[in-house]
């Protein structure tokens, strides 16, 4: 039996299906165009697509937008108005507390002015051998600078020209030393006749006064021009020996000989002004003697006048807001130095004038506020954010203005509280005290000078007793052998100079290894410098158990700013605003322009130097170390060149102030910690050549003197 073709099944089947295929269509239609009626009409579908169409608003209108702009601006006027009302209030408070210091320093002139004619008189009868001294001094290099000026400049005498001038240089640097004892005197009887009130002794005294600083100024450009010559014959003598081309040796040449002209014609110009400042002194001993003390001059010193009233200020707009909370600030500031200066010369024993010269304040610079968009009317919706933002910067730097003034008024009122029982025997008291204080933490020689200062920081502090911070060692191998491996491990107890010499060897062993990798905080999970140097740390911020095990702690992480200025070492005495208040944030005028905090890590564990550091300037470092008790440590302590150094707030150190070179080994002071953060100021002067310091904790709980 044959079997069906397959393509007529093929095609019976095609049939089939087309019938079929109208009947699914119509229904798969009608299920979807129900489940689209469901879906649109009984869900949240239907509102969003049956929803009446908004209409995009309107632009808003240059009216509009102003008074918009003038809502907001009136709303937040009331935050501006207090902050400004709150600065108001603290400037009288801060006046009140000067007018009170003032009057403690009218007491003290008064007690004062009783013997300055005598005082006065007898710093002059000490003034004239100090000058004729320096004028002997400076005879002296005459002949040194003739025997030079008689050579030629030939190889054979480049040996003799050399060591003449550098004996004339050494003349000439004896000369400038010499100068220090008259300005000091001199400086010290105007002091006195100001405080005394004798206003034509106190002029005399300035004049003269300028006239041996004068001479100190030109001493020193002389020595500068010798230095210069020899340097520069040297360069010439070098070029010669290395067989320049000719115009290279006529040009060196031609440079030495001109500073070499001018070597003799700067020492008898030097010597001229000191010789002039001979010539007033019979002068002034006759006006010292011909005037009478007026203490109650100095009153009007400390009169102040505030530059606005509360009802003035809800009349004011927010530029002028923003303009009178920057001028109380600065009124503010000016009764803060007031408040300090005068702390400084009842306890140094000095003229308010003097004590203000050398005492900065810490003046932050405000920012200008976009005045004519804040007074104009507002036509877009740019200016009208514009105008938002202004108003907002205004509100946080008056707010800015607040907190850093409330800082500060912190301060006067501890002063203030700490003369509330005011005498002139107790200011007397408070100034010999001051004065043994600073004779304990000056330094006199520049190596090995030491002093233990931990009681009488205590007590300032009023902290508790002494806790030492015992190193946490690890546990020996063999636990039977716990006491002798302790007796073995422990730091011997030193004298003095032998931690002097122990610090030197671990700074030789830093140069010769390189330096370990910084260390942050007290417990890196990983690192430990003892592979590289064994019981010495650098970079570490806290101290506690389970730290690094280490005998040094050395201080690598600052934050630094200068330079400030100090042309010839006139300011090494002057206080710069750091001084008054560490604000990390603040900017202020430096020597070459603003200068502002920057964070710094040096390099190498030996000495920290500024990035920008630079021939007669000032610089501040500041940092904090955490110990976990209170305790009472050496440290070593060590600058170039002149250095003074607060711990919390609390002076422990004040170098010689003579030009020097970093020593690891200068200083050893031993001081107390707080428990939690200790604060760190750290000023160092760079006289010439090149400057750094160094701060480092020997944590050995037992060494002593």
């Amino acid at each position: 039996m044959n079997a069906p073709h397959p393509t007529g099944e093929l095609q019976r089947r095609h049939r089939s299906q087309a019938r079929e295929q109208p009947v699914w269509l119509i229904g798969s239609v009608a299920v979807h165009a129900l489940l689209l009626v469901i879906v649109v009409g009984f869900t949240p579908l239907r509102d969003r697509l049956f929803a009446p169409r908004e209409r995009a608003p309107a632009p808003m209108t240059p009216k509009q937008l102003q008074e918009l702009a003038d809502k907001i601006e009136e709303l937040k006027q009331n935050d501006l108005l207090n902050n400004v009302r709150d600065i108001l209030a603290d400037l009288h408070e801060f006046d009140d507390i000067r007018q009170e210091m003032g009057a403690h320093y009218m007491e003290f002139a008064e007690h004062g002015a009783e013997n300055a004619v005598d005082e006065i008189t007898a710093l002059l009868a000490q003034l004239e051998p100090q000058q004729q001294h320096v004028l002997r001094d400076m005879q002296a290099v005459e002949p040194e600078l003739a025997a030079s000026d008689a050579m030629d400049d030939s190889h054979a005498r480049h040996d003799e020209f050399q060591k003449t001038t550098e004996s004339a240089h050494t003349r000439q640097m004896e000369a400038l030393r010499n100068q220090i004892p008259p300005l000091d005197t001199l400086d010290k009887a105007l002091s006195i006749a100001q405080m005394a009130g004798m206003e034509k002794t106190a002029e005399a005294l300035h004049d003269l006064l300028q006239k041996q600083t004068l001479a100190h100024d030109l001493q020193e450009a002389a020595q500068k021009t010798n230095e210069l010559t020899r340097h520069a014959h040297h360069a010439v003598q070098h070029a010669l020996h290395i067989k320049a081309p000719d115009a290279d040796v006529a040009e060196k040449r031609q440079a030495a000989d001109v500073l070499r002209a001018d070597m003799t014609p700067a020492q008898n110009e030097a010597k001229a002004a000191q010789e002039a400042a001979l010539i007033p002194l019979q002068e002034i001993r006759e006006i010292v003697q011909n005037e009478t003390p007026r203490p109650e001059a100095n009153a009007e010193l400390f009169n102040a006048q505030s530059p606005v009233s509360h009802a003035q200020l809800p009349r004011m707009d927010t530029v002028d807001l923003y303009d009178t909370a920057v001028r109380l600030e600065q009124h503010i500031l000016e009764a803060y130095r007031d408040v300090r200066a005068t702390e400084r010369a009842i306890l140094h024993t000095m003229s308010i004038q003097n004590a203000r010269r050398l005492t900065d304040v810490a003046a932050t610079t405000r920012p200008e506020i976009n005045r004519e968009l804040l007074r104009s009317e507002v036509r877009t919706v740019e200016q009208f954010d514009q105008r938002k933002e202004a108003v907002a910067q205004a509100i946080r730097e008056t707010a800015s203005i607040h907190q850093s003034v409330a800082t500060l008024l912190e301060t006067v009122r501890r002063i203030a509280r700490s003369h509330d029982d005011f005498t002139v025997d107790l200011a007397l008291e408070w100034a010999q005290e001051e004065e043994e204080f600073a004779e304990a933490v000056t330094a006199e020689e520049i190596e090995d000078d030491y002093a233990d200062i931990a009681e009488l920081m205590r007590q300032a502090m009023e902290d508790g007793a002494e806790q030492p911070y015992q190193p946490n060692r690890p546990p020996p191998e063999n636990q039977n052998e716990t006491n002798e491996e302790e007796n073995q491990n422990a730091p011997p107890r030193r004298r003095p100079s032998q931690m002097g010499a122990l610090f030197t060897q671990l700074l030789n062993a830093a140069r010769r290894q390189g330096p370990p990798r910084t260390v942050f905080r007290a417990f890196p999970p990983r690192v430990d410098p003892r592979a590289a140097l064994p019981h010495q740390i650098w970079g570490a911020r806290t101290v506690g158990p389970g730290g690094i095990d280490a005998s040094w702690l050395g201080l690598t992480t600052w934050h630094i700013i200068g330079p400030f200025p100090n042309p010839a070492r006139a300011n090494i005495d002057r206080k710069f605003p750091p001084e008054t208040i560490v604000d990390l944030d603040a900017t202020y005028e430096g020597k070459n322009g603003p200068v502002s905090w920057e964070f710094y890590m040096c390099p190498m564990p030996q000495v920290v130097i500024p990035l920008n550091w630079e021939p007669y300037g000032i610089w501040y470092g500041y940092t904090e170390i955490r110990f976990d008790r209170a305790c009472d440590l050496w440290v070593a302590i060590g600058s170039d060149d002149k250095s003074k150094i607060w711990v919390n707030d609390f002076c422990i150190w004040e170098s010689a102030p003579q030009h020097k070179g970093w020593r690891p080994n200068e200083g050893f002071r031993r001081i107390h910690f707080r428990k939690g953060v200790n604060r760190i100021l750290y000023r160092c002067e760079n006289g010439h050549h090149a400057m750094g310091w160094s701060f480092v904790i020997n944590l050995n709980p037992e060494a002593r003197e």
